[in-house]
């Protein structure tokens, strides 16, 4: 206290204000500097939530072993116990992840229902040789663009964002299904499904 400590005056000297001056952080545009600061903020959240998301290139590119890959942040995925079922019939986790990308209507990572077992549903189409041309077409076109996913999410049947599937705890996660274009925009009609569906299905509130 300045009572017992006479030669730490209470009042400030001459030097001690001019080095107060000299150290002392502008304080001109404060407001500025803040809305500034919280709009950086707001973009990397943005960021950080769809960077958990393919973009619409890897959706459209996706086969099995990419699917499986995006979705254990959510879904965690024991090698040794997982079911593959193509088109209905189960095959084997090799043949499964042999499957070529343009092949693959859809892929879906399902959590275990109760035998402990995970699932990974893969849909299917024919081959014929004008579609192969039109895939071939879009992937080099796809290739290029790194933008984030702009396609259709779903969050129990209801379109989303990805800042709302961030706010899900994974152990809520059911299963994850991405649709590709193609099919996507046969049965959906929001003109975003051409770019791919993602559809998340949580468990049930107890």
């Amino acid at each position: 206290l300045p009572v017992t400590m006479p030669a730490f005056p209470g009042s400030y000297s001459n030097l001690e204000r001019r080095l107060i001056a000299m150290t002392s952080l502008p304080t001109r545009f404060t407001r500025t500097r803040r809305a500034f600061g919280a709009a950086v903020a707001g973009a990397l959240l943005v960021t950080a939530c769809e960077s958990k998301l393919p973009t619409s290139a890897e959706v459209q590119q996706m086969d099995v072993a990419s699917a499986e890959r995006h979705a254990a942040p959510a879904i965690a995925l024991d090698s040794a116990h997982v079911r593959y079922i193509v088109d209905g019939k189960t095959i084997e986790g090799v043949a499964a992840k042999a499957i070529e990308s343009d092949s693959i209507v859809s892929v879906m990572v399902a959590r275990n229902t109760g035998d402990g077992v995970n699932e990974v549903r893969i849909r299917t189409r024919a081959r014929s040789p004008q579609t192969e041309r039109v895939d071939s077409a879009k992937k080099v076109t796809q290739s290029m663009d790194r933008k984030p996913f702009d396609g259709l999410l779903m969050i129990d049947g209801k379109i989303t964002n990805a800042s709302e599937l961030n706010r899900i705890s994974p152990e809520r996660i059911q299963s994850v299904e991405v649709i590709k274009g193609p099919t996507a925009t046969t049965r959906y009609s929001d003109p975003r499904a051409v770019n791919g569906v993602i559809l998340v299905t949580t468990k049930p509130k107890p």
